[in-house]
Order: C-alpha cells, then structure tokens, then sequence
C-alpha cells in the first residue's frame, strides 16, 4: 500500500429522531494476520445501537458489523478516559463492503512505540465534519491531514498523560499555513477527525508530501483548542485487545 488514506474510513451515524444521516467521526481500515478491524475513538461509538453507525459501501452506506471492544468509561463524557479507544473485528460482510472503497493498512505500515517522547513530525488524518455535504441524500466526506510537532515532556505532565500510552502533537488551527507555500491556511476543525490515523514521518522527511513514507503510530481522539495540543492514543491497546480478542474467538 503506497497510500495509507485509502485506509481512512468516514463513520456516519443515522439518528430515528429526527431521522437523518450525519458524518460523525473517522475509522483506521486496519489488517492484521487473516482479520480486518476499524480502529477508532471510544467517544465516536459511545451511545450507539447496533446499525446505528455506518460506512460507505457499493450501493450506499451499510451498518458496521462485527465484534466491538472500547476502553472504560470512567464517566459519561469521558474526561477521565486518557485512553479513549475502541474497535470492531468486522464480519465478511462489512469487509467485502469496505474493500469497495477502501483498503486495509496491513501491519507493515504500523510502528509499536514504547514512548511518544522520541516522535518528531506528525500527521493527523481523518474526515472533519465541516467538509463534509448532504446534497438530496448523496452524502460526501473530504479527507485532509494536519501537520505537527510531536511534544516534549514537560506538555505531557502538564496535561497529566502518560508518553508511554498517549501522543500530544502541536497543531494551533490559528496559525496554520500551507505546506507548499507556508502561506497561512485555516484548515477546519478537527471535529469529525476522531479516530482517525496518526501517522509519524522520519526525520529526514519531515516536510515530504510522499505518503508511501510515513507510519501509522496511534489513534487521535481530542483536541486542545485553546492550548493547540491533538491527543491520541498509541497503538498498543489496540493491538493487545486484537490479541485477546482472536484467542476468545473475537470477543475481548
């Protein structure tokens, strides 16, 4: 895989009252050994019922349908949950209805950190919601990416995360710019994003637009707005639960 936004899914959520589809968040295509999971945020599945949230498939939008874990809810909205993660080990069914659109990032493009502290550039990848367009029911979602600096130490106790667990990457939206032209560039909020990929770039290609080259190295699930801190979580709970889950046959 050369591209990992092809991994990238738009999760929508379809509400009875009133009824309507909204673009609600963003999921990680992601392949390991002979399965196939959507990695996103805990708070994007929180409230849901069982076809409530949908992906693009051939003919529409289908239900995600598999096997579902998601990290404890330590209260309702989830600020106490600094790990925030969630994910579906997905039935043939919602995997032949992906593979229309999408392609699973297999683990060779995945990097396991012990610490986010030795991170430098990264990426932020997803779907925001403000890009997204409901024109006569034909739903549409834009990708786009959001480049940063991974933070040093000191941001991690100052917002009480672990670097062993979580990833702080500075991204300000006020002071964005272009990458081609460093002309300023208000990108759109990150609304919509959670779940979606961070990806890490190595030092020398810190400014590379090549997409073969990056690593897929955790899951972002906040925003800092006022501080211009983006928070995810590293990948190893994911791949733990994974773990767990194929030994109990797919329940975790």
């Amino acid at each position: 895989m050369k591209d990992p936004y092809d991994s990238l899914v738009p999760i929508f959520r379809g509400e009875r009252i009133p009824p309507r589809v909204q673009q609600h968040g963003t999921g990680v295509y992601f392949k390991l050994n002979s399965d196939v999971y959507l990695l996103t945020a805990a708070h994007v599945i929180d409230g849901s019922e069982p076809g409530q949230l949908l992906v693009p498939g051939p003919d529409g939008l289908v239900p995600i349908a598999g096997s579902m874990y998601a990290s404890f809810i330590a209260d309702e909205d989830r600020k106490g949950d600094n790990a925030d993660f969630a994910l579906f080990k997905l039935g043939a069914q919602c995997k032949k209805a992906l593979n229309h659109h999408f392609s699973a990032l297999p683990q060779t493009r995945t990097e396991l950190l012990n610490t986010s502290l030795e991170l430098g550039c990264c990426s932020i990848s997803g779907y925001p919601v403000s890009k997204g367009t409901n024109k006569s029911g034909q739903l549409s979602s834009e990708i786009y990416s959001f480049r940063g600096v991974a933070a040093k130490a000191t941001t991690y106790e100052k917002l009480g995360l672990d670097p062993s667990a979580n990833i702080i990457v500075h991204y300000d939206r006020s002071r964005a710019v272009y990458p081609g032209t460093l002309q300023p560039f208000p990108g759109p909020a990150l609304r919509g994003v959670s779940g979606g990929a961070i990806f890490s770039w190595p030092k020398e290609h810190a400014l590379s637009d090549d997409w073969s080259i990056p690593s897929l190295v955790g899951i972002f699930h906040t925003y800092h707005k006022d501080e211009g801190l983006a928070v995810g979580s590293l990948l190893m709970p994911y791949i733990a639960t994974i773990g767990l889950m194929q030994m109990k046959g797919g329940q975790a």
